[in-house]
């Protein structure tokens, strides 16, 4: 009777060790997995914000670039029109002074 005792306490003491052994390593595992997980959880935290910042900037270089363009834009518009009114007020001063001329002539042939 003790033989067997002996036999049931020496298997129950290595499925203890083993339940044991299995349970270090499945803790082991999890560790190994949680510090896995943190470092590719901050790894992409760090990608989000480097492509947030990027985007900002892309964003604030475009900005200022269509701001410059229209500034441009604009100024050189203002430069046309008034360069196009200069010119109409001489062709009109210059068909005011002809039709004048040609008043004058036509009332001098008349009179």
């Amino acid at each position: 009777m003790n033989a067997g005792f002996t036999r049931v306490e020496n298997h129950i003491t290595r499925v203890e060790t083993t339940l044991k052994e299995d349970i270090v390593r499945v803790e082991t595992n999890i560790v190994r997995v949680e510090t896995t997980l943190k470092k590719d959880i901050t790894r992409v935290e760090t990608n989000i914000v480097r492509v947030e910042t990027t985007l900002k900037e892309d964003i604030n270089r475009v900005e200022t670039n269509l701001k410059n363009d229209i500034n441009r834009v604009e100024t050189n518009l203002k430069n046309d029109i008034n360069r196009v009114e200069g010119q109409t007020i001489k062709w009109l001063s210059l068909v005011i002074a002809v039709a004048v001329i040609i008043l004058g002539v036509l009332t001098y042939i008349k009179g």
